[in-house]
């Protein structure tokens, strides 16, 4: 059986291992597999195709700004885009496209653009060129600055709110050239050393203040100028009061109700009363350790964009005295265009920028030119007058006192002048080149059998629109005369509407007499010249439209403005019959006008 089992193997064929060849891998055991070079890229290689990639992507890029249409300028890279923006420093480039406008809304450039555009440049004092990136500063000239001052506030993006971020920047560069001009004016007196490190001071409050701080001492620096302490450390997010928009006013401002809605009222319901908020010093006012630094921010509003500069002379013995000569605007406005003062509605807001805007003209120390239109001014008197807002038509009356009128000041009519015994009714106010028209002052008369008629809002804004335009009323005026008897007879009104209604009816019937010199205005700004007497009843405050207002005017020089080609403010002359759209309503809503500051590609045409 073992014979058989082992014949297979007997007929199969005698095999010989052969000699294996050797392996192309040597050193490797098992499963051949990819050396540890080649499994990982080398530098070089990663590189390379890094650039391969952004390359294709760049060519994906190009492309698709073929294809879009794009022109050479918008296919630039943006920072190109804003360096050619601030190099020509024209508001209406983000405007020519989208994608224009898109690339330049950033907030850092609106801010340089409001920077070039307000801040005047002395040209020769150091210049903190930081402040102004990423635009590079360059001086504008005058015509420029009206002009970008003027599309700047035409534009969506500007607002009160940036307006405020801006003025720590401000302040400061004007702040770094006040101190560059005071050390130059005191080398230019030859005194010595000793002399100009213990100067003589007119007033000795200011000693504490009087010697120039190191450059890089901020704080000392502000309190030397007396700039205003709000823009001191100004926070990130904005001033609480640009958000909140809360109002601490003279008088506050309350809009009276439809005449369709009083009559759906109860009867015998008496018109909206307004409670005259209590002065400061009044005994149940706060104190001044309970205000916080909030509310004292609110009720200085609109604070001063100002800096108070130094005149330095010396004395015939060496010695160097110094006082504060006046103050220097921060915020130098020079462009109130027609879209800031002839609104759809005034609002807490648009109020609150005029205000703001007016401080910065106050304290203008060149080029003391002011681009307004008198009939845009006008046109937006009568929409406050029409909305009842009190607040709004002081800030337009003050402002037309302020440029509208043909003199820097007054006649001096000397004491020793008699007074005229001659009555007279014209030339009690102004003279004005652009005098308020006789239909704005109507407009805050209101209609017969009307429940404001006598409200004590509509008492005001009569009062106020008569201290500034008296001159224009034409005598035995219909409407007015009307009204004025109406006052005066009724027995159940107040004694102040009565007095009024008595002042008018000696005007509309040239019985009224003032104890005036010839050529002595009335009214000044709103304020009577002379106390009451007893021939003429008196309804008048002594207070002026600023101190209503509380305008802080610290530090000013009394200046008129004028149009930037040399003549009176206001442009065409109004005639006196101007009566602009009168049944134009000019109460609408307008929530949609009111919007943040981005994105730059919408406007507001101006």
């Amino acid at each position: 059986m073992s014979d058989i089992n082992e014949l297979p193997n007997l007929l199969m064929p005698v095999s010989a291992r052969r000699k294996r060849s050797a392996s192309p891998h040597p050193g490797t055991v098992g499963r051949p597999m990819k050396r540890t070079a080649e499994l990982r890229p080398t530098p070089r290689e990663r590189a390379h195709r890094v650039q391969l990639v952004h390359g294709h992507a760049e060519l994906h890029m190009v492309a698709e700004r073929r294809r879009a249409g794009l022109s050479a300028l918008e296919s630039m890279p943006p920072e190109i885009i804003q360096d050619i923006f601030f190099k020509c420093m024209e508001v209406n480039m983000p405007r020519a496209s989208r994608y224009l406008g898109a690339v330049l809304a950033h907030e850092r450039i609106f801010r340089s653009t409001i920077l070039m555009a307000y801040f005047d440049d002395d040209l020769e004092s150091p210049i903190v060129y930081e402040h102004f990136k990423p635009a590079v500063y360059f001086p504008l000239s005058l015509e420029h600055k009206i002009r970008l001052q003027r599309q700047i506030l035409a534009c969506k993006w500007f607002s009160l709110k940036l307006l405020w971020k801006s003025l720590p920047e401000l302040v400061h560069l004007n702040v770094v050239q006040a101190r560059a001009r005071e050390l130059r004016d005191q080398k230019a007196l030859g005194l010595s050393d000793d002399a100009i490190a213990h100067p003589y001071y007119q007033n000795t409050r200011q000693s504490l203040l009087g010697t120039v701080p190191a450059e890089d001492d901020e704080e000392a620096l502000m309190a030397h100028y007396r700039a205003p302490v709000n823009f001191l450390h100004m926070p990130e997010e904005g001033c609480s009061h640009c958000e909140q928009h809360h109002h601490h006013y003279h008088y506050p401002v309350q809009e009276e109700k439809d005449e369709e809605e009083e009559e759906e009222e109860e009867e015998g319901e008496e018109g909206p009363e307004l409670e005259v908020q209590p002065e400061p010093n009044d005994a149940d006012s706060e104190s001044a350790s309970d205000i916080s630094d909030d509310d004292a921010l609110e009720q200085a509003w609109p604070p001063n964009p100002r800096i108070c500069v130094w005149r330095c002379w010396a004395d015939q013995q060496g010695r160097l005295h110094k006082e504060m000569e006046r103050g220097i605007s921060v915020l130098a406005v020079r462009a109130l265009p027609d879209c800031v003062i002839d609104v759809p509605r005034w609002t807490a807001e648009r109020i609150d920028l005029l205000k703001f805007l007016r401080q910065g003209m106050r304290y203008l120390h060149h080029d003391q030119v002011l681009e307004i239109s008198a009939e845009a001014l006008f046109r937006g008197l009568r929409t406050a007058l029409r909305q009842r807002n009190e607040d709004a038509t002081l800030v337009l009356l003050e402002l037309h006192y302020a440029t509208m009128r043909a003199h820097l000041a007054p006649p001096q009519i000397p004491e020793r002048e008699p007074i005229s015994e001659e009555p007279r009714f014209d030339n009690l106010v102004g003279p004005f080149v652009h005098p308020l028209p006789q239909a704005l002052i109507l407009d805050a008369v209101p209609a017969e059998n009307s429940r404001r008629e006598f409200n004590p809002m509509t008492l005001r804004l009569l009062s106020y629109m008569l201290c500034e335009g008296v001159d224009s009323l034409e005598p035995r005026n219909p409407r007015l005369s009307r009204w004025a008897i109406n006052a005066s007879s009724r027995l159940d009104n107040p004694n102040k509407v009565k007095m009024m209604g008595l002042w008018v009816m000696g005007q509309m019937f040239r019985t009224a007499r003032y104890m005036l010199r010839d050529g002595e205005p009335l009214f000044v700004n709103g304020k009577p010249t002379y106390d009451e007497d007893h021939a003429t009843p008196w309804p008048w405050e002594g207070m002026t439209f600023t101190q209503k207002l509380r305008y802080d005017t610290d530090g000013e020089v009394p200046m008129l403005p004028t149009a930037p080609d040399g003549r009176p403010c206001g442009g065409t002359r109004v005639p006196l019959e101007w009566d602009h759209d009168p049944n134009e309503d000019f109460i609408q809503d307008d929530s949609k006008d009111d919007v943040d500051i981005f994105p730059i590609s919408r406007y507001r045409a101006c």
